[in-house]
């Protein structure tokens, strides 16, 4: 089955935003240029004509800007137009893709039904009715399959040209940004000396007009004219500050102008890299690993910085020892909050799947970014048996402004995702936790986390690492799609559409297999829940249990899969379940 098509980047309310700020700037520089103008006509004489001569020069030099400006402003506000076609166009093209996705899951059920029943009837021959019936039913079926097949494939060509116009949309704005800097391309300097020049010479030229005043004129007149020319002289030098003012701000715009125009290139060409290996991964057959691995190198190539930026993080993970791993202590605790945080956690008793995403959460604000705690529960069952839950915090640590001491950081995240088989330090520590744990072999483990937490969960589960028997999988936010979990381990995985981080293995919507379960918001929840955004676009622990939750009580059946990880009182035994919570806390 074709991949599922990816939600549209850009954002057209903050670019049309963006744009409005843009065109008031553009609309101050012409009303500052048509002011200068106003404020010195009028009047005639020696002083005015030469304050006149300059003041024009410098209002030709803010409607040069403001032409600038106003080309900008029109290239961006008609790219605007185009973004907004592109995303309708392209969540049209998402949304049929999704319901022919549907129709495709339906149809293959349904024609391994009726296949089935066709082999059975098969071997009666005498009852040539039932026979042609699911004939009839495995016809039906493999033809819904085939339109379901062609609705996706007219979808993805849907998708392609919206993506394909976008694309010539942005390079001919690039190309009319250009055009517009071009025609009034004076350096910055050329304009600030240009004023400094201005003003030099209309204090000159009122200089020889006081001197030669004075030379013809009583000396009462002279202070009287004095005084005058002073405040002429301060109304001159406030003229001129303004001037430099807004020549500076026409500079300070000009480089923010010239900044935007190199991130939208640069921005063209990652995602073009990205999607041209993205592509070639998928033509080719490849599985999702090395697909991630090909468009990661293609951003690699196209980004040198980045490139370097990745190696570096890389090298610098592999390089370090396994951490130092110890029971939590509370002097570990930096502040009230992780306090409160870890009494949250403590007092945890789950009884519903939405409980392991609130003990999620819990870990990341105990730990913060100079800890990483791992919370290991023990559950004791009535008869006698025993599960595990085990806690895996997200990214706390994003390395841009130095490595601080948590692991579960930015080169975790890159390790998991495109090197599985290299362990990070967080990785090697999270196993050794389980291992001071007491965790037996053969009793059931859950592994549960958000984000980066979720991504070593599905791991865990996926490779079966420490040779424990991992019986369940509750992640949010976490791209897990692209692992090969088996189908008989339980799987929910929380998705918010609005929410990158879980399509970053370059998977979006997949059919659900054996025990997996994705849970969505929106209108691809399927119980009428609303969209979960905010800020981080829903790639929030709190946003993802309230979804979880919010599934459950829809649907309770959710729980039957992960009983044996909740602390429940069974009424056919006489005993009290119990758990108790052990925390683990290591560092760089």
């Amino acid at each position: 089955m074709r991949g599922a098509l990816a939600p549209p980047a850009g954002n057209p309310a903050a670019l049309a935003a963006s744009v409005d700020r843009y065109e008031a700037t553009e609309r101050a520089i012409a009303a500052a240029a048509d002011e200068l103008i106003r404020v010195t006509t009028g009047g005639a004489g020696l002083v005015v004509d030469a304050l006149n001569d300059q003041a024009h020069g410098a209002s030709g030099h803010l409607s040069q800007a403001h032409e600038r400006y106003r080309g900008t402003r029109s290239a961006l506000r008609a790219y605007t137009v185009e973004l907004v076609a592109f995303h309708a166009a392209a969540t049209a093209a998402i949304e049929d893709d999704h319901a022919a996705r549907i129709a495709a899951h339906d149809a293959d059920v349904d024609l391994t039904h009726a296949a089935r029943h066709a082999r059975g009837a098969a071997l009666n021959p005498e009852d040539q009715a039932t026979i042609d019936h699911w004939q009839n039913q495995v016809y039906f079926a493999r033809h819904r399959r085939d339109e379901a097949d062609t609705a996706m494939v007219a979808a993805q060509a849907e998708y392609q040209r919206a993506a394909e116009a976008f694309e010539q949309a942005a390079q001919r704005t690039i190309a009319l940004v250009d055009a517009a800097f071009d025609a009034t391309n004076d350096g910055w300097r050329d304009h600030v000396g240009r004023v400094i020049a201005e003003v030099g010479s209309m204090l000159s030229t009122l200089s020889e007009w006081v001197r030669d005043f004075f030379q013809v004129v009583f000396e009462a007149v002279v202070e009287a004219v004095a005084l005058v020319v002073g405040v002429l002289l301060l109304a001159v030098a406030a003229v001129a500050l303004t001037i430099v003012l807004v020549q500076m701000l026409s500079v300070a715009l000009t480089v923010v102008a010239a900044a935007i125009v190199i991130v939208l290139a640069a921005v063209v060409v990652l995602v073009a890299a990205g999607w041209v290996a993205y592509r070639a991964g998928t033509v080719l057959g490849v599985d999702d690993l090395t697909r991630i691995r090909m468009v990661l190198a293609a951003l690699m190539v196209a980004c040198p910085v980045l490139g370097a930026f990745i190696l570096n993080r890389v090298s610098d993970e592999l390089s370090k020892p396994t951490p130092q791993v110890r029971q939590l202590r509370t002097q570990d605790l930096d502040d009230a909050s992780a306090t409160s945080a870890l009494a949250d956690l403590e007092s945890s008793v789950p009884d519903s799947i939405d409980d392991f995403l609130g003990q999620a959460g819990a870990v990341d604000t105990v730990g913060g970014g100079t800890l990483t705690v791992v919370d290991i529960a023990r559950i004791d069952h009535e008869d006698g048996s025993v599960a595990w839950v085990v806690t895996l915090p997200s990214t706390k640590d994003w390395v841009v402004s130095g490595d601080a001491s948590a692991t579960n950081d930015l080169d975790a995240d890159l390790l998991l995702l495109a090197f599985p088989e290299l362990r990070s330090q967080y990785e090697k520590a999270a196993l050794d936790a389980m291992a001071q744990a007491g965790i037996g072999q053969g009793e059931p483990v859950l592994v549960t986390g958000w984000s980066l937490g979720g991504i070593l969960a599905g791991h865990l589960a996926d490779t079966g690492a420490g040779g424990y028997d991992y019986q369940g999988v509750v992640v949010a936010g976490s791209p897990i799609d692209h692992m090969d979990i088996a189908t008989r381990i339980p799987v929910v995985q929380v998705k918010h559409t609005f929410d990158v981080v879980h399509r970053t293995d370059l998977i979006d919507t997949v059919p659900d297999e054996g025990s997996h379960i994705s849970l969505w918001d929106g209108a691809t929840s399927g119980i009428g829940m609303g969209y979960k955004g905010g800020p981080a676009l829903g790639h929030n622990a709190e946003l993802y249990r309230d979804t979880l939750e919010q599934h459950v009580t829809s649907n309770q059946a959710l729980n039957d899969d992960f009983i044996e990880f909740f602390v429940v009182d069974d009424p056919n035994h006489t005993g009290v379940p119990t758990i108790e919570h052990t925390q683990y806390a290591f560092s760089e």
